[in-house]
């Protein structure tokens, strides 16, 4: 799962290098300039070299991002339980309303299979 993206470009208008994603996403404004230092060369202080310093996080999913669902069970107690039982109790609810279409779908056709042969046998 990526968690975070860094670019970096020089001023002189080159093209950002993307930098790989990194799982952890406690990283200081200090920290990300140390990181990108190698890539911008050259006497002039690092502070002035960067021209965009960018981070994003994504997270797709049924339920919560994981730190944001352990935050739920700080402030309640019983919450990521909780959260997991709706989660299983709307997904069973989804099967069983696709299984009743399924289902009467079949039985539709076959009364219509049936309409079209006693038309024609009739």
């Amino acid at each position: 799962m990526a968690r975070a993206k860094r670019k970096t470009g020089q001023q002189s208008g080159t093209s950002p290098q993307a930098r790989p994603y990194r799982e952890s996403n406690s990283f200081t404004p200090q920290q990300e300039l140390a990181e990108i230092s190698h890539i911008l060369p050259g006497q002039v202080p690092v502070s002035e070299r960067v021209r965009e310093l960018a981070r994003g996080e994504l997270y797709q999913g049924p339920i919560p991002h994981p730190d944001i669902f352990r935050g739920y069970g700080e402030v309640i107690p019983d919450a990521p339980e909780r959260i997991l039982r709706v989660f299983e109790q709307d997904s069973a609810h989804a099967r069983d309303i696709q299984n009743t279409a399924l289902r009467l779908q079949q039985e539709d056709n076959r009364r219509v299979h049936w309409m079209a042969y006693s038309l024609i046998a009739g």
